[in-house]
Parts: structure tokens; sequence; C-alpha cells
């Protein structure tokens, strides 16, 4: 599992994730971002999930618990 923030020096998450999801389509990889409207773009490219920030302790638990423990 990789949980990456969009917005991040050299290279966005956007980027971070294509490259992981070419490598390994498998791995479960969980944007997040202040800004909402990267929510509808990481659905496009395939991110497992997107949590926008700020978001509590609990929202990312429920997303572990779903791709890891379930």
């Amino acid at each position: 599992m990789i949980i990456s923030d969009v917005d991040m020096p050299n290279m966005d998450g956007f980027e971070l994730l294509e490259k992981v999801k070419d490598k390994n389509a498998d791995t479960v990889f969980i944007l997040m971002s202040g800004r909402p409207e990267n929510e509808a773009r990481a659905e496009g490219c395939k991110a497992d999930a997107f949590l926008a920030k700020p978001f509590s302790i609990n929202d990312l638990f429920d997303i572990v618990q779903t791709y890891i423990v379930e």
C-alpha cells in the first residue's frame, strides 16, 4: 500500500501513481489532497482511494481496513 499526497516536489502524486501501477497494478494506491478537484482526477487515474484533507484518522483506517484486512 502506498499513500501519497498529490502535491510534491519533482513528481506529483499522479505521476507516482502511474509509475507504480505500471510496475505492479495490484499495489493499493491512496492519493490525498487538500484540493477537492483532485478527487475526480484520482478516480480517472485509477487510484484505489482518495482522502480529502483534512481527513480523520478513522477515514484512513477505514480504507486500510477495506484493502488490507478484508
